[in-house]
């Protein structure tokens, strides 16, 4: 499978789903997770097997769900990508995908032979297989010849996306020119220390040592002020994106159908309202950082390369060198990433549910079962932080490492030729200080995909909610209101039925009305 079909599950009921999607995304179709839900009969304790056939045959798959007897047999005429039924440290039901069988216990050559909607692509031995697969419950799927295939597009997210943000775009835009501004200020001073070290200095001119401090001051006191500016603007943005978001997502959410919230934790639908943060502060990343790190690396490399095509060479050795560290740790970040923020989600979910449910739980006497299922789900939580704090300590311990050796390069490299007599002392100085700020602006580069997958996570759960068609349409109240007049009230029922049906028209109603 290819790694653009996968669907990671956006919470803990959401397995069978999820696979479900892959496969039909990996046959080249299409369909929404709650749509899936629907159609499989999904609940808040997940789904069966027979629910996902049932979910499968409705998107015209032909799905056929068995018990393997004879595992050789099924080596033998199983067809790819399937779905397994499992049980995950003997308590937890589970489904994951096969897509390739292990070659036998200890196996290494079956890569990618598991698809897991909650860790990824894993490599299981048949020894691992079979000690999980204690059902040998399996799904089959394969596309019928009504199966509609449509393209796999992402222009109802990205429409949708653009929608919300319309609005933050000029302030956005201010926010990134004053960004580029102070990226350029920056500079003023490894200009100014190279001009003091080279001329003013040797050739005492007071003058124009006291003329270049106080523009200096001049600069640097600008650099604040639009520092604060552009810090505003940000706030700003934050303020107003976060509020029309929530805005935009809670409404619709109070408009889905009961069936949604029926089969949903109130905790988990909590943690998709605080998602909003995480878009938010990605967009301004994106806006605000990532332009600067851009125009500091471009302007640097072109100010190094001006006093020595050498040591510019050796500092855009950076860009491969942090390239290629990131390739080694970006994938397990992102795995650890998503690791933590849907075991977040499932904690807080927990907590939720179980003090807005304190009435049932004294109730029943289960004090001690949710105080114990509460500890495990944190110590869960707390070691997926754990882990990930440590491959991230990791990492930056190798980033540390990397600049620290780069800039160790330059400066011997800087020493050596101004004992050559090729460059100047001053000149040294401002080549270490813009070589700093750009080493520092490609490792911050380097790690920009790790924070769109973040947002990409966070977006996704987002819209997952935000697209289900509403109970009622706010868009027909608008236009039977319009033209119904005081009539409105007097057919209540007639109403609420035209409201939970699709968009529909003036005409539309007027037709009806007539009737």
């Amino acid at each position: 499978m290819k790694p653009t079909t996968f669907v990671q599950q956006q919470g803990e009921s959401d397995c069978g789903v999820a696979c479900l999607l892959s496969v039909i995304r990996f046959h080249g179709g299409d369909a929404s997770l709650e749509r899936l839900r629907e159609l499989s009969g999904t609940s808040i304790q997940g789904t069966s097997l027979l629910g996902l056939q049932q979910a499968a045959n409705a998107m015209r798959l032909n799905a056929e769900a068995f018990e393997v007897e004879d595992l050789e047999v099924f080596k033998n005429e199983a067809t790819f990508p399937c779905i397994l039924h499992v049980v995950i440290d003997e308590k937890l039901e589970h489904y994951v995908i096969l897509t390739a069988l292990p070659s036998g216990a200890g196996a290494t050559d079956a890569s990618g032979a598991i698809f897991d909607p909650a860790n990824g692509f894993e490599t299981w031995s048949e020894e691992k297989l079979l000690s999980v697969w204690k059902s040998k419950a399996v799904l089959m799927l394969n596309p019928s010849e009504n199966f509609e295939r449509v393209p796999q597009g992402n222009k109802k997210k990205i429409e949708w996306f653009k929608n919300i943000i319309r609005e933050d775009t000029p302030m956005l835009v201010i926010a990134a020119v004053l960004g580029i501004v102070l990226a350029a200020l920056g500079m003023a001073t490894a200009i100014f220390s190279q001009k003091l070290l080279d001329e003013i200095l040797p050739k005492h001119q007071t003058q124009r040592l006291w003329l270049g401090i106080g523009l200096l001051a001049i600069l640097l006191l600008a650099r604040a002020g639009i520092g604060y500016l552009r810090g505003f603007f940000l706030l700003r943005q934050s303020r107003d994106f976060n509020s029309r978001m929530m805005d935009d997502f809670y409404d619709k959410l109070l408009h889905l159908p009961k069936t949604f919230f029926d089969t949903r934790k109130t905790g988990e639908i909590i943690t998709r309202l605080n998602d909003t943060r995480r878009i938010q502060a990605v967009i301004s990343y994106l806006t605000g950082n990532v332009v600067i790190d851009v125009l500091v690396l471009l302007v640097s490399a072109v100010f190094i390369f001006t006093y020595s095509v050498s040591i510019g060479c050796v500092a855009l050795l950076s860009v491969p060198l942090f390239g290629f560290l990131i390739w080694q740790y970006n994938d397990r970040i992102i795995k650890h990433q998503k690791a933590v923020m849907s075991q977040y989600a499932s904690t807080e979910s927990h907590f939720v549910d179980a003090i807005t449910g304190i009435s049932t739980i004294k109730a029943n006497n289960k004090e001690s079962l949710f105080s114990a299922v509460g500890k495990s789900y944190y110590q869960v939580f707390q070691q997926k932080s754990y882990e990930l704090g440590t491959l991230g300590n990791r990492y930056g311990l190798w980033n540390e490492v990397l600049n620290a050796s780069l800039l160790i390069l330059i400066l011997s490299l800087s020493a050596y030729i101004v004992l050559q007599k090729d460059i100047k002392i001053g000149e040294m100085m401002a080549i270490i200080s813009i070589a700093s700020g750009m080493i520092g602006s490609v490792g911050r580069l380097a790690t920009t995909n790790i924070q769109l997958q973040e947002a990409k996570v966070a977006f996704e759960r987002m819209y997952e909610f935000a697209s289900i068609e509403p109970e009622i349409n706010q868009n027909n109240i608008e236009i039977i209101q319009k033209l119904g007049g005081g009539k409105f009230a007097d057919y209540p029922e007639f109403i609420f039925s035209l409201c939970r049906e699709k968009p529909i028209t003036e005409k539309c109603f007027a037709h009806n009305q007539e009737r």
